[in-house]
């Protein structure tokens, strides 16, 4: 019978990994300096960070470096997603254009429930459809508090020029749900069950 209290791969030990991991960032290369010593700190709460060699002596240097790789891998996925979903260094999602580019703020939710008395919750698997994880995002309530679901803040990247095609007959640009089906990610997202569109207005009614 396996020993899970040595098995890496269990989802207690990937938790605790994990922040192993986030504790041990100290140069912020993956992990933002708030989290880094949210992590350092439940280490100190517990009598200090174990070291790597503890770990080691205690699950096998082969399982732990395979289950360590495992975390960072996903992070960096995360973060490469991240960047996509921000438009971080995008061109125009319209045209292509690199200059003169303007942002415009949405979301995309995926709805658990459409009812008011749902207990807090919340997910770190994966966008399988997509090979990019969700790792550790929560379930947020939307206005009224009558909903809830996953929501994926995203940017809309388009340059003056498209913009100014794109005005209504007032000379307005509304980044709405058309506009921003632009986005790269748009299709994939839908695929997976993200299709409720979040405006930049109403981004601010989910907490």
């Amino acid at each position: 019978m396996a020993d899970d209290s040595r098995d890496p791969s269990t989802s207690e030990w990937q938790a605790a990994l994990k922040h192993f991991a986030i504790a041990h960032d100290t140069e912020h290369k993956l992990w933002p300096d708030w989290q880094v010593k949210q992590s350092q700190n439940a280490f100190a709460r517990q009598g200090g960070t174990p070291s790597y060699d503890a770990l080691c002596a205690h699950f096998g240097k082969d399982k732990l470096d395979t289950a360590l790789q495992g975390i960072i891998q996903e992070r960096r996925a995360w973060l490469k997603f991240e960047t996509q979903l921000q438009g971080t260094e995008s061109p125009c999602h319209v045209c292509g254009l690199t200059s003169a580019l303007d942002y415009y703020d949405f979301g995309l939710a995926r709805i658990i429930s459409e009812e008011r008395d749902w207990k807090s919750v919340g997910i770190s698997g994966a966008l399988s459809a997509v090979t990019l994880p969700l790792l550790g995002a929560g379930a947020l309530y939307g206005p009224g508090k009558n909903t809830k679901g996953y929501l994926l803040r995203m940017r809309l990247v388009i340059c003056k020029s498209c913009v100014n095609k794109q005005k209504n007959f007032l000379g307005i640009f509304y980044a709405g749900e058309q506009r921003c089906a632009a986005h790269p990610l748009w299709k994939e997202l839908h695929d997976v069950g993200f299709t409720k569109f979040v405006s930049t207005g109403d981004l601010r009614n989910w907490q």
